[in-house]
């Protein structure tokens, strides 16, 4: 069984703005997101599901908008490359203070 109509319906959701529990049905409970470093997060990090979860909410206050274009899917493991835009609300320069917790 392929996974790739639910990684679709997942970037759907994501670009419709749904955050929190509204994206757990995408995930296994032992979903663990692995971060590396950016603009946003300088350090990297890692988080379990309901931390992921609750970043979604914080992350909804950053961004206008976000969309991802699925341009390859490799049904082996969890990888999926994507081109993804965001708009982030704030300036760049002030995102970083915004997640640090």
């Amino acid at each position: 069984m392929s996974h790739e109509p639910l990684l679709r319906d997942l970037y759907q959701a994501i670009s419709d703005g749904v955050t929190g529990d509204g994206l757990a049905r995408f995930f296994s409970p032992d979903a663990e997101q692995v971060e590396y470093p950016s603009a946003i997060r300088p350090t990297g990090s890692r988080r379990p599901l309901a931390d992921m979860l609750a970043a979604s909410e914080q992350g909804a206050g950053l961004l206008s908008a976000q969309s991802y274009d699925v341009v390859s899917y490799l049904e082996s493991g969890a990888v999926a490359p994507s081109d993804g835009d965001v708009a982030p609300r704030v300036g760049a320069e002030a995102a970083p203070r915004l997640l640090k917790r």
